[in-house]
């Protein structure tokens, strides 16, 4: 026979075991990604009939001759010579064989990763209905209900194990079992032979209540439909009756099977006879399952019944495309432990009706093992002890993880101070050679001065667009090409303004590695025509000016229009780096700020090296607060980013990175629906003149008047951000708005 088993790659797998007479039943089911599988049905027939021979049962040899003969079949004329000890001797012989069958059967299986779900033998089962529960639930139920029951089974329910369940219109029924469980039993007694696995139970029911969850899922009755189940099995067969999901009556088993020519019609006159004595309206659909094929019993209901959908059981939702088309169609004989083992997969399906009757026995048996009160009363203590070391030793790690944090950024500063050595000198080199090629320039006999102009009005420009980085200026036919970076993409046609016959040609949006938007762009334009009479030719302005514009524009300097001054009386130029390319790929660390370069050399080197290191201490505190909170609101941490803005614009109000801070902290209220302090944090915001965030900041405050119900106010932020930014970024934001506003 062809079992499939999974392995170790398998998911939840059970067995579902049924035993009737000497018919075995295994259904092997499966669950993978939330999918029931029917991985094999398989039938076997069995030597003997389980539960019914039992050794020590013998008292009398005739008693056990005439037994032994109905099992097996002999006739009486073929045991008349045979004596007791003979008697003994067979019956031993066939438990061995019992036992060998069932190590034969059950090795086919992969008991160490498949529970079995088993059923108790037929008329095992006693059902009893109850108006209420009482009001009472768990043991005090339990024990309230064995009390009702007692007297109706006629003894003590000390042994018997008891399980109820509640209907869809709130009766409750309660099931009791008394007595062994053969299969379980045989099982238990070879499972030390058993090489493919231990056995564990893990679920025992009766065939009746499977009969009914099978029906339940498969077919889904509806409320007020009237289902006569009929189940034909070997040696029993059975009656359900239900309305819609609900069980009204288990009508009882007749102890005929499908080898009886006649048990179809006694099954029709047991289902007439209940109709007439308990009341039962007509019935709706006739669903069949085991042996239908064998005793035609779609045929006899149909024809008994011909107003009346009479249908097979089936699978419903289960896959079945592992089953081979022989195994399908035998189906229905499988309907009993097929529906234990998908019940005990699906644990969480409510459709189910729960009464397990696995023994006490078995459960305590299973267990790996058990604890005493002082072993758990010593766990807690280990637990506690545990608790207490792994808080220690998080403590202490965390103290470790700061010193080396701490002992990384001193190392890290010593190495920024080292890099800020080489960047003077190199600088100085470069202001050298910037000074020869200005020189040259100037030199040339077609417009000597059209580079000094250039220079001089980007100096000049530079006291109005702030956070732009000139990388290359290279001469053309024309004019000049230049390229460039800027954060606020509104500075760069506020820039190609400044000139004439501008050709933008490429502007792109890009994110440094630091997480900051940067626009680089490229444009062509014209030097800027020199006035009729030159107000200062290039000698009237020092070299060192020219230097320092030169350095700015080879090395991507960004110049602050709070720095850039011309001291007219004195006739020296100044520029201050507030930015120098780092050497990551997009990200520019701010070095120093308000140093002037002066016209003699030998006050650079007089500067005090104390406070450069200050500067460059300040400034890298700054990127690092603001970056802090750019990395919390990436990872939607709103309270703690604000908290970092708020850190920045408190310590260094006058910062580059001030208004840009003050945005995002009215972003974090706005998103936290704290509108007027949004207000307030955009308001400062747009203060600020060099303000990259001034378009955003326009829009968001007159978000956060509408969200306030000011449409007044958020009128005139949206008019105002058209009237200023006519081409911008939210530009179509705005005119959306103020359309929503005026209607």
């Amino acid at each position: 026979m062809n079992i499939n088993p999974l392995g170790n790659s398998a998911g939840n797998q059970v067995l579902g075991v049924m035993v009737d007479g000497k018919d075995l039943r295994i259904a092997h089911l499966g669950s993978e990604n939330g999918q029931i599988i029917i991985h094999s049905l398989e039938s076997y027939v069995l030597p003997t009939r389980l539960g019914k021979i039992r050794k020590s049962e013998v008292t009398f040899p005739a008693a056990i001759e005439d037994e032994r003969g109905d099992v097996l079949g002999f006739d009486e004329s073929d045991q008349e010579s045979e004596g007791f000890d003979d008697i003994i001797e067979d019956l031993d012989e066939e438990g061995e064989d019992v036992s060998s069958s069932i190590i034969h059967i059950f090795d086919k299986y992969p008991l160490k990763q498949a529970r079995i779900a088993a059923n108790i033998p037929e008329g095992q089962a006693t059902y009893y209905s109850f108006d209420s529960d009482f009001g009472l639930n768990g043991k005090k139920l339990k024990s309230r209900l064995q009390e009702e029951i007692a007297p109706l089974a006629g003894g003590s329910l000390e042994t018997a194990i008891v399980d109820h369940f509640k209907t869809d219109s709130d009766n409750l029924m309660v099931v009791v079992s008394e007595g062994n469980i053969p299969i379980m039993e045989e099982i238990l007694d070879v499972k030390n032979f058993l090489s493919s696995g231990n056995p564990y139970f893990c679920q025992v029911n009766a065939n009746e209540i499977s009969l009914v969850n099978l029906v339940r899922l498969s077919i889904d009755p509806a409320d007020d439909i009237i289902t006569a189940v009929i189940y034909i099995g070997a040696d029993f067969s059975r009656v359900i009756l239900m309305k819609g999901k609900d069980p009204i009556s288990f009508i009882q088993a007749i102890h005929e099977g499908y080898h009886s020519p006649q048990v179809c019609q006694t099954l029709f006159s047991k289902i007439l006879l209940e109709q007439e004595e308990a009341g039962i309206p007509e019935i709706d659909k006739i669903v069949l399952a085991g042996e239908i094929g064998m005793t035609r019993a779609h045929d006899f209901f149909t024809k008994q019944f011909p107003n009346i959908d009479v249908q097979p059981i089936t699978s419903g939702p289960l896959d079945t495309g592992m089953l081979k088309n022989e195994e399908i169609a035998i189906f229905p004989n499988f309907a009993i432990p097929v529906a234990m083992a998908w019940e005990a997969l699906d644990r969480k399906n409510p459709d189910f009706i729960r009464a397990d009757l696995l023994p006490p026995s078995i459960v305590e048996n299973q267990r790996s093992f058990k604890i005493a009160w002082h072993g758990l009363l010593l766990l807690g203590v280990i637990f506690v002890c545990m608790l207490f070391l792994s808080y220690f030793g998080i403590t202490r790690f965390k103290e470790i993880q700061a010193l080396k944090s701490s002992i990384s950024t001193k190392q890290s500063s010593i190495e920024s101070l080292q890099q800020d050595l080489l960047y003077i000198s190199q600088l100085q080199s470069q202001i050298n050679q910037n000074n020869s090629n200005l020189s040259f320039l100037d030199s040339l006999v077609v417009d000597a001065n059209k580079w000094s102009r250039l220079f001089a009005k980007l100096s000049t420009d530079f006291k109005n667009i702030n956070r732009i980085w000139i990388e290359r200026i290279q001469s053309t036919p024309e004019g000049f090409t230049m390229q460039g970076k800027s954060l606020s993409r509104d500075k760069i046609p506020v820039l190609a303004a400044g000139f004439s016959g501008v050709n933008l040609r490429r502007v792109s949006r890009i994110i440094s590695e630091a997480g900051q938007v940067e626009y680089q762009f490229e444009l062509d334009a014209n030097i800027p025509i020199p006035p009729e009479k030159e107000i200062a030719t290039v000698s009237d302005v020092s070299s060192d000016r020219n230097q320092d514009i030169a350095g700015s524009i080879k090395d991507g300097l960004q110049p602050s229009d709070k720095t850039i001054s011309r001291e007219k009386s004195e006739k020296t130029a100044s520029v201050t780096r507030s930015n120098v390319n780092s050497g990551k790929k997009g990200e520019f660390t701010p070095l120093y700020k308000g140093t002037t370069v002066s016209s003699s050399k030998s006050k650079v080197a007089d500067k005090p090296k104390t406070k450069l290191a200050q500067r460059k201490t300040t400034s890298t505190a700054i990127t690092q607060l603001y970056a802090n909170g750019m990395n919390l609101i990436k990872n939607r941490d709103i309270e703690n980013a604000a908290v970092e803005f708020k850190k920045l614009v408190l310590k260094y109000p006058t910062s580059d990175e001030a208004p840009s801070a003050y945005y995002w902290i009215g972003e974090c209220a706005f998103s936290q629906k704290h509108y007027e302090e949004a207000i307030e944090a955009f308001t400062t915001s747009l203060r600020y003149n060099d303000n990259p965030k001034r378009q955003a900041g326009m829009v968001m405050l007159g978000m956060s008047y509408l969200k306030l119900g000011n449409e007044e106010k958020a009128q005139k932020q949206f008019e105002s951000l058209l009237d200023a930014f006519p081409e911008g970024e939210f530009t179509e934001t705005a005119q959306r708005k103020l359309k929503e506003l005026t209607g």
